[in-house]
């Protein structure tokens, strides 16, 4: 899945929230700050995800 390219904006989103939750499962409890960083891009990809899916 990841290796292939994206055939579309929804796929790309699907390979990005993969990849960042492979690093949010390596984030120790003490780095508030990348884990807060990787939320908020995750909500961004939601959000753009969101907006393109209704135009």
């Amino acid at each position: 899945m990841v290796l292939a390219s994206a055939s579309g904006w929804p796929e790309a989103v699907e390979k990005a929230r993969y990849l960042l939750g492979l690093l949010a499962q390596s984030l120790d409890a003490s780095n508030l700050r990348r884990r807060r960083l990787v939320d908020r891009v995750l909500a961004d990809l939601d959000h753009l995800l969101d907006k393109s899916t209704h135009d």
